[in-house]
């Protein structure tokens, strides 16, 4: 068995509320092994058989029956998340020193790559890399001390559904002790 993890997209926001112990029992069900959550916005990791685009549609399947609307479920393995991890993909990226740093997970990869980097003086935001099925942004604060929210603008600049996480819980999760 292969060791996944799943991002899972539009949950527990916008009052759509999962409880991770109900979504792990689920997932269990479908022949998921060794499921468990990292904290409640839809990260899960499992054992299983297959290759992760049949996972990914097994799961986006039974959650649009449970939940009834869709949840785009971006699958990664686990030798695919330590990678990332391993690249450092903000080293030597200018910040601010309290900006955000986030990655997010594309469901494909994206038709066509904008010109980086990509800024949004209004939202904050500087897209500076996009790999594969996985795109890079810093969220600088804005005026009014607030910080932009990066999935939707994402999203429409890249046309594939993404998810999108906080590099701290990319690395929190990455060094989760969890059976292989």
């Amino acid at each position: 068995m292969t060791r996944y993890v799943a991002f899972l997209r539009a949950v527990n926001v916008g009052g759509r509320v999962v409880k991770m112990s109900d979504l792990s029992k689920r997932l269990a069900a479908l022949g998921l092994a060794d499921v468990g959550t990292f904290i409640a916005s839809g990260n899960v990791y499992f054992n299983a058989e297959g290759k992760p685009l049949e996972i990914a549609r097994l799961i986006e399947g039974d959650l649009l029956a449970w939940l009834g609307y869709p949840v785009a479920t971006m699958v990664r393995t686990r030798e695919e998340l330590d990678a990332l991890v391993a690249s450092d993909p903000f080293r030597g990226v200018e910040r601010q020193p309290d900006a955000k740093l986030y990655v997010a997970f594309l469901w494909e990869p994206p038709k066509t790559k904008p010109k980086l980097p990509r800024v949004s003086t209004r939202s904050g935001l500087r897209l500076f890399r996009v790999t594969g099925r996985e795109a890079f942004m810093v969220s600088e604060r804005l005026a009014d001390g607030k910080f932009g929210v990066p999935n939707l603008p994402l999203e429409k600049e890249l046309g594939v559904p993404a998810t999108t996480r906080n590099w701290n819980t990319i690395l929190r999760l990455a060094n989760l002790k969890s059976p292989s």
